[in-house]
């Protein structure tokens, strides 16, 4: 009975995951939708508004690329103000401009994780892996979500298959470690968060997870010496891309002030040489409606 039960359940995902790949990969989403902006401080509803105009008068005669990186970046927009189902659409239309780039659909499966939608997210990783199989973030969150839902073969299957091509992973080793511990699989757990720990000294929040294997394998002494090196700092991963969702790094204040000033001339520089560049446009609309200054916004 257990093996029919596990056998339905993952009938039921496959089937899920299968639904999904075919709305990441379809081609005609539906019109990008003008969301309300009620709630929204007058501020942030001007920029909006003066984005989406700027928009809407260009976006027809965009195709490809460009396409892509003007719906991302509105709908980047839309989810940092909150307007989730405008910015998924945007973030569809992206991928449907150039459905693919691995980029825009990766994109489209960190938005839907964040608004915990395990099924497109898994969804888009799965799809971003079979069109870019070297960008290893893709692989990581995958398997994350494979671990949240407790299909842990199947996260096992995600990380192996990049440790086969390089084993200098601390990521996937710190989460191979996590699969043998909840396996109660100690050894296994002991040797991964080891090797992790060897790769990323710096990465003292496995000394925690170590700690729980070394317990579970009866090593009381090991199990509170390793408890206590235990921090905050986790193995890196560096994701450039999601950074595409979360807008300019540099505001204004000052620590940032001359980083700030930096990036509006750059933006503005780029606009004075190519006036009809949407992309460019958009880019210092966005960065001047996110640092407050609305009136330039507007002149743009």
């Amino acid at each position: 009975m257990i093996n029919v039960v596990k056998s339905v359940r993952a009938c039921a995902l496959l089937l899920a995951l299968a639904a999904s790949l075919s709305v990441i990969a379809q081609t005609t989403p539906p019109p990008l939708p003008q969301p309300s902006l009620a709630g929204l401080p007058e501020s942030q509803q001007s920029a909006l508004r003066e984005l989406r105009s700027e928009f809407d008068r260009n976006i027809g005669g965009l195709g490809g690329e460009v396409r892509a990186i003007a719906f991302l970046q509105m709908g980047a927009l839309y989810l940092r103000s909150g307007l989730t189902e405008a910015g998924n659409v945007a973030l569809d239309h992206a991928v449907a401009a150039q459905p693919s780039d691995p980029r825009f659909v990766y994109l489209r499966g960190v938005a839907a994780l964040r608004q915990d939608d395990a099924t497109t997210a898994a969804a888009a990783f799965t799809r971003t892996i079979s069109l870019d199989p070297n960008y290893l973030p893709a692989h990581y969150q995958l398997a994350d979500v494979q671990m949240a839902g407790n299909s842990l073969a199947a996260a096992r299957t995600t990380l192996a298959r990049i440790l086969a091509k390089r084993q200098d992973l601390a990521p996937a080793l710190a989460r191979l470690g996590e699969i043998e511990l909840r396996e109660s699989n100690f050894t296994a757990a002991i040797d991964k968060f080891e090797a992790a720990l060897k790769l990323e000294p710096q990465a003292n929040a496995l000394y925690r997870r170590l700690s729980a294997a070394y317990a579970g394998a009866g090593n009381t002494a090991a199990a509170e010496r390793t408890e206590a090196l235990a921090g905050d700092t986790l193995p890196r991963v560096a994701d450039p891309l999601a950074l595409e969702l979360d807008g300019p790094s540099a505001g204004p204040g000052t620590d940032g002030a001359d980083a700030a000033a930096a990036q509006r001339t750059s933006l503005e520089q780029a606009v004075t040489r190519a006036p009809a560049d949407l992309d460019a446009r958009l880019a210092l609309v966005e960065y001047l409606a996110l640092t407050g200054d609305n009136t330039m916004a507007r002149t743009h």
